[in-house]
């Protein structure tokens, strides 16, 4: 789709309109790799000085993490706008619709489906996106869904809210991994896999659901300084 290689005049002026992306995990995934880039501008300045010949060897270390994870980052803008497009059309989906969704996710490249902007877990929603996630797990039983709400797992998903009805225990039983939190800018950390504030949680909701408390989901391969 091109948005890691945009100007940042496109970029923004995208981000500010209607279009569906690129959205909030395209534009964090920026500012993660604009704050790498910042690190390892401080790595560049620093390597090559007498003055600084002691630390010399930890800084292109630095350097050779903050170079990946920037990639990393850039990445992730363009995957972002990949698995959250379809789901943009799935919310108040008119039944022609839904084909076009589940074509969209068919490419090999596409692991999944992600569940995020607005509230997935509202009431109203979750009776429409349980329909779509039936489908989807029958015909792509090998993918993972994701979903970010800002319902808390075990205090507002698992027990009486305004968050539970009918579709709720379904709808969870299809999730693979569950962000759960609303985003606090005083808990914010860019260096956070899959999530912006340290108070939300990435769970694993079949193991969750299993052993009827919170298991941490973890990436099977840890990225990070």
């Amino acid at each position: 789709m091109g948005f890691s290689t945009s100007t940042c005049t496109d970029f923004v002026e995208v981000l500010a309109s209607k279009a569906p992306v690129p959205g909030g995990g395209g534009a964090s995934a920026l500012v993660g790799a604009v704050g790498t880039a910042l690190g390892n501008m401080v790595g560049s300045l620093t390597v090559g000085k007498k003055k600084y010949a002691d630390v010399e060897e930890e800084m292109w270390e630095l350097k050779g993490k903050c170079d990946q994870l920037q990639k990393d980052f850039l990445r992730l803008i363009e995957r972002d706008a990949e698995v959250f497009e379809p789901l943009s059309k799935a919310y108040g989906m008119p039944k022609e619709t839904e084909e076009e969704i589940l074509e969209a996710l068919k490419p090999n490249y596409i692991d999944g489906l992600s569940l995020l902007g607005g509230e997935p877990f509202e009431p109203e929603n979750q009776e429409v996106l349980v329909k779509l996630l039936r489908k989807v797990k029958e015909r792509y039983p090998e993918k993972n869904i994701w979903c970010y709400s800002g319902y808390l797992f075990d205090e507002e998903l698992k027990k009486e809210s305004r968050a539970r009805c009918e579709y709720t225990d379904e709808m969870l039983s299809m999730l693979d991994v569950l962000v759960d939190g609303r985003f606090e800018e005083d808990k914010k950390n860019i260096t956070l896999l899959f999530r912006g504030s340290e108070n939300q949680r990435l769970i694993d909701v079949k193991k969750s659901l299993e052993q009827d408390k919170v298991v941490e989901w973890k990436p099977a391969i840890k990225r990070g300084l």
